[in-house]
């Protein structure tokens, strides 16, 4: 009986272990948000395409166009002791953006305001990167840096933040802040498709990684 009793309450353990997971990797919450983009196919049509005849297939099935800009600059102040990697790069079916840098390169296919205007032009105010508007990446959030609470002190420890919902992405050795990582392109749960709500208590975004 026992036996039979632990059996079963393993196997429920396991199923909503599972379901944990599954409900965490969905994007169909896409659905009805700026990201269900119409103009380009709408759902997840709007930027994947399950079989295509592109290279850039290979990333993430991207359908999309990619940015070809070279520079959009970076954030520095002199408060920083790490300074981000520039983003740019004349980015193609044949020059794919490799490794954590991709999670911010695919968020300029439109917000850099030049790549796809008809989804977010140059004057628009989604047009966060755009660098002739906007002055590129060089008055935003940086984002392509390496997260590293040992130079700057200001910084919560690794796993402060990993125990978050703000996402750091594997570059190496390093854990490095993208786009991705304060915002989830699939689920607007929170505006400005938010991972953490932007509040100004402790436990809000801001919070998540500064001290």
């Amino acid at each position: 009986m026992q036996r039979k009793l632990f059996a079963t309450v393993s196997l429920l353990a396991l199923i909503t272990g599972l379901s944990g997971v599954l409900m965490a990797q969905t994007k169909t919450t896409v659905f009805g948000t700026d990201h269900d983009i119409a103009s380009l196919g709408g759902g997840c049509k709007g930027c994947h395409v399950a079989h295509q005849s592109s290279a850039k297939g290979e990333m993430l099935l991207w359908t999309q166009a990619l940015p070809t800009t070279a520079t959009f600059g970076v954030y520095t102040t002199p408060t920083m002791n790490t300074t981000p990697t520039e983003v740019g790069g004349n980015y193609s079916a044949s020059n794919l953006p490799t490794g954590a840098k991709m999670y911010t390169v695919l968020c300029l296919s439109c917000h850099d305001g030049i790549t796809t205007p008809s989804v977010i032009g140059a004057a628009d105010g989604a047009a966060i990167a755009n660098p002739t508007s906007s002055d590129g990446l060089k008055n935003d959030h940086p984002v392509n840096l390496v997260y590293n609470p040992t130079a700057d002190a200001g910084l919560e420890s690794l796993a402060t933040v990993q125990a978050t919902n703000v996402k750091l992405y594997t570059s190496g050795t390093d854990q490095t802040m993208q786009c991705a990582s304060c915002h989830n392109v699939h689920d607007n749960t929170i505006p400005k498709f938010l991972r953490v709500a932007n509040s100004n208590a402790k436990a809000g975004l801001c919070g998540s990684c500064h001290k």
